[in-house]
């Protein structure tokens, strides 16, 4: 795989990793701001239970990846733009 490849995957992989967080925090406000039906319990925990899911698909694919694409994440995680040296 090239560094481009790395550096894109990390991109996705970072995006979707943020995104299951925001789910799941939101999942778990909804949880104990509202009222909730039965229904409305089981949805949530539903929500919560696969965004878990997904989350951890996301890190064990990360935790295979080469020392490159780890480094992109790492640079990614820190805010810091532009190509990461695996130096």
């Amino acid at each position: 795989m090239s560094e481009t490849d790395d550096e894109l995957i990390a991109v996705v992989a970072h995006g979707l990793l943020n995104s299951i967080a925001s789910i799941r925090i939101n999942a778990d406000l909804l949880r104990r701001s509202a009222e909730l039906s039965s229904d409305q319990q089981e949805m949530i925990e539903a929500i919560e239970v696969q965004s878990k899911h997904v989350g951890a698909v996301l890190v064990d694919l990360t935790r295979v990846a080469g020392p490159e694409l780890l480094a992109q994440l790492d640079k990614l995680q820190r805010g810091e733009p532009g190509r990461a040296s695996t130096d």
